[in-house]
């Protein structure tokens, strides 16, 4: 499951504790980390002066020995969890086939 949180929750739970993977395009950067069962998301704009980001990345993710940068995030793990069936009726498959006495 994917959870999409601001920043200053980003910033001040996971910034500093776990390995942060950052995905950018023109317009924005993409933050990904992992909490137990959780992939977390924060997305930033990018501040419309260059001199703004410049300085934001730099004080935020140059020299941050936890900071990863991505060529690709996929899309894989939301469309696999769409597509995979409520836990009532795999229990129910299961029990159908058999199981294992023990």
């Amino acid at each position: 499951m994917i959870i999409t949180v601001s920043w200053n929750d980003f910033r001040l739970k996971y910034y500093n504790q776990n390995t942060i993977f950052i995905k950018e395009d023109d317009d924005y950067w993409y933050l990904y980390t992992l909490d137990e069962h959780f992939i977390i998301k924060c997305i930033l704009k990018k501040q419309e002066n260059m001199e703004e980001r410049i300085m934001f990345r730099e004080l935020n993710f140059v020299n941050m020995q936890n900071i990863q940068w991505v060529l690709d995030v996929s899309d894989e793990t939301i469309q696999s969890i769409e597509k995979q069936e409520p836990v009532e009726e795999a229990v129910e498959e299961i029990e159908e086939v058999g199981g294992v006495d023990e």
